[in-house]
């Protein structure tokens, strides 16, 4: 096991280990009988951890589960399966397309989900990065590695490369059906904060927003701790979260690639005003 990888098994122990503690706060066993059911969703790299960051400091929740659900083609009956057996005040993360029979077992078992999404061009530069150097057991590292640069790199992520990486069109168009739901959307850019490039106000304004939709009260000093702790340069995946951090990297060529294969799709998720 290399020194990376090594790090990286001791972070996500010690992550499980402070999960499994925060679960047993007398308000998070109190939200065993009264809290809300929760999913945060997003594509990945959309900056999940943000919201788990959050999510860990709200009264009545605690974390259900370590596993991440996902399902890429179809939705397994695993997933289905632990969507329907949540319990009250649980939270569960996912990276999951739209599929019909997922939204449908979130609805019949009334729960919340919040949806994370990011700018398409910072999630690709995210991507980028966690498989050439971060996560060197990914399934796509020894492709991406061997490209000769990260210009070459961000091209195959934004194009696709079968078997390895599907094309950022194909991602966004799986995801896009959740704008269409009763999912709330929580855009990155809002829920950062100005220690990544974003308002402090703004992120007050969402936490609340998250509390009125998934129905817990808070005051505003809850609020404060809340936002507190978003921005956590502890977390497994953290890479410095900027908002705009793509405009260092991206090339013309990367610009245009992407406006031509997925420009509709950016100007959909809320992101087509910005391109230049």
């Amino acid at each position: 096991m290399n020194k990376g990888t090594f790090d990286r098994t001791r972070a996500l122990i010690s992550k499980h280990i402070s999960t499994q503690l925060r679960n047993f706060r007398p308000t998070a066993i109190k939200g065993r009988f009264v809290g809300p059911k929760v999913l945060v969703n997003s594509i990945p790299k959309a900056g999940t951890n943000l919201l788990e960051q959050a999510l860990g400091q709200f009264p009545l929740l605690h974390r259900s589960g370590f596993r991440t659900l996902r399902g890429w083609e179809t939705v397994s009956s695993y997933t289905l399966e632990k969507l329907r057996r949540l319990e009250r005040g649980g939270v569960k993360l996912g990276h999951l397309p739209a599929h019909q029979e997922l939204m449908a077992a979130i609805d019949e078992n009334d729960i919340r989900t919040l949806l994370m999404v990011r700018d398409p061009r910072d999630m690709l530069v995210s991507y980028v990065k966690y498989v050439t150097k971060i996560d060197l057991t990914h399934p796509a590292h020894p492709y991406f590695v061997k490209l000769p640069d990260d210009h070459a790199r961000l091209l195959a992520a934004i194009n696709g490369v079968e078997g390895v990486v599907s094309p950022a069109s194909e991602t966004l168009r799986r995801f896009s059906g959740w704008l269409n739901s009763d999912a709330m959307v929580v855009r990155f850019e809002d829920i950062i904060g100005s220690k990544g490039g974003g308002s402090d106000e703004r992120q007050f304004e969402v936490v609340n927003q998250i509390a009125d939709f998934i129905g817990i009260e808070i005051s505003n000093d809850n609020a404060r701790k809340i936002c507190g702790a978003v921005y956590s340069p502890t977390a497994i995946t953290f890479r410095k979260p900027q908002i705009n951090g793509w405009r260092e990297v991206f090339k013309d060529e990367h610009i245009a690639a992407l406006e031509s294969k997925a420009g509709d799709l950016l100007k959909r998720f809320g992101y087509g005003d910005s391109a230049k």
